[in-house]
């Protein structure tokens, strides 16, 4: 790499050091954490210029995968059962033969208590709405970018469920959610450092935030669906939103990213669905928009 200073090729050593030490060691959470963040800091100081310089980037980027492959401390193991499981007599548990099935499909594949899943979204919904479709229920199939506009960075499904009583419940399908919580992109000091479409920090790291994010969270990646209440639905697409924000963002709008408050989407749920539904973008952003028309956008949820 050229051009770079001692100390910032000491700490990139010193990053690579910790991270590759043996996963029983004490303390090596807390050692890659304090390496990141020094590492960070100290790129945080260069000029716009230099930090748009390609092998820094990639000397950064390269570190980060490093970490692609560990996960954020909350249970990303998802509660799955090789033994066969018939379709319920009942609608309330119909919603877990599905996720079942999915997950069924995707082990065909992959190793679902290690691999991250990271870009199996598309597959994964194609499958829900398979299963769905055989079962005679409604789906609304969305792949978005971090602006909502339809694109390719997330797929996830929705699942409309009649009830014994006769009315409905919306369930939030995602079986690939636990991509969104390694440890790569979770450090917020990455926000005012990194270039490119990958320059915010994860979904994963904004549901770590709270007990009502991480509640959240977990019930979706352990069980791979939740009930998509106000709350729930809010909390999901404000972490896409987090996702994509970058240190441009902030600054243009008076904000700091390390600041919990500064970084909470204002956005209602109502606002979500009219972009999401409407076509409308609620979010101009300075990454790249995939121009992909792969969300369904003629449904609303009722």
């Amino acid at each position: 790499m050229k051009d770079i200073d001692e100390i910032g090729l000491s700490l990139i050593k010193k990053a690579k050091e910790v991270i590759g030490l043996d996963k029983s060691v004490k303390e090596r959470d807390n050692l890659i954490e304090l390496a990141m963040n020094d590492l960070y800091n100290h790129f945080m100081q260069y000029s716009e210029e230099r930090l748009n310089d390609f092998e820094l980037q990639l000397e950064l980027f390269e570190i980060e995968e490093l970490l692609s492959k560990e996960y954020l401390p909350i249970n990303t193991i998802p509660a799955y059962n090789e033994n066969e499981m018939n379709i319920p007599n009942n609608a309330e548990t119909i919603i877990e033969y599905i996720v079942y099935k999915t997950r069924k499909r995707l082990s065909e594949h992959h190793n679902l208590e290690t691999d991250s899943l990271e870009k199996e979204c598309p597959q994964s919904s194609f499958y829900v709405e398979d299963i769905c479709s055989k079962l005679d229920l409604e789906t609304i199939h969305i792949g978005l970018n971090q602006n909502l506009r339809p694109g390719m960075f997330h797929h996830f499904t929705i699942v409309r469920i009649r009830l014994s009583d006769n009315t409905y419940k919306n369930y939030l399908v995602d079986c690939t959610y636990r991509q969104f919580f390694t440890k790569a992109k979770s450090n917020p000091r990455r926000i005012g450092v990194m270039r490119g479409p990958a320059k915010g920090c994860s979904i994963g790291s904004y549901m770590m935030l709270t007990d009502r994010r991480k509640e959240i969270a977990k019930a979706i990646l352990t069980n791979g669906y939740i009930e998509l209440t106000p709350d729930v639905f809010k909390e999901y697409f404000d972490a896409i939103i987090y996702s994509g924000r970058d240190k441009e963002y902030y600054s243009q709008n008076g904000l700091d990213y390390m600041n919990h408050n500064d970084i909470i989407p204002s956005y209602s749920v109502e606002n979500y669905l009219q972009a999401l539904f409407h076509n409308r973008v609620i979010d101009e952003q300075t990454f790249i928009v995939l121009n992909n028309e792969l969300g369904i956008r003629d449904k609303k949820i009722k």
